[in-house]
């Protein structure tokens, strides 16, 4: 039962921080986006 649950909770983590990935590279590309459209 403890494994099962620490096997659950890696793949939790596992997720978030693909998550935050995500949300990151957004905001990267969003910041790109508004440098070109303010500075071309």
């Amino acid at each position: 039962m403890i494994v099962l649950f620490f096997k659950f909770t890696i793949i939790k983590q596992n997720y978030y921080l693909g998550f935050l990935k995500v949300i990151f590279i957004i905001q990267e590309l969003t910041n790109f986006l508004i440098y070109k459209i303010l500075w071309r």
